[in-house]
C-alpha cells in the first residue's frame, strides 16, 4: 500500500508493547480500507490518531502481539486505494 499523502509504501513496524502496527496520513479511518481489513481479511485491529509536525496528523494500525509482522506486511503490499 502507498500512503496517499506521502507517496511513500506502508511499512509494518513492531513496537515491544502492542506488536506488529503500520502509520498512514489522515485525520480519520478511510472506510474502504476499513471494509478490506475487516471485511477482507478479518483483522482485529485498533486505530490510534498521533498528531504530525505538518498538521496532516497521522493513524496507526495496532494489531496486537500475536499478530505476525511478515504476513501482515504482505496483506499490506496487496492493498490499493480500489481495494
Amino acid at each position: 500500500m502507498i500512503d496517499r499523502v506521502s507517496g511513500e509504501r506502508v511499512v509494518v513496524l513492531i513496537s515491544e508493547e502492542y506488536g506488529p502496527y503500520f502509520r498512514i496520513s489522515g485525520q480519520s479511518e478511510p472506510e474502504w480500507l476499513k471494509a478490506i481489513l475487516e471485511g477482507k481479511y478479518y483483522l482485529p485491529y485498533w486505530v490510534s490518531k498521533v498528531p504530525s509536525l505538518d498538521g496532516e496528523g497521522m493513524l496507526e494500525y495496532f494489531f496486537g502481539c500475536a499478530a505476525d509482522q511478515q504476513k501482515l506486511q504482505a496483506i499490506v503490499d496487496k492493498i490499493n486505494f480500489e481495494g
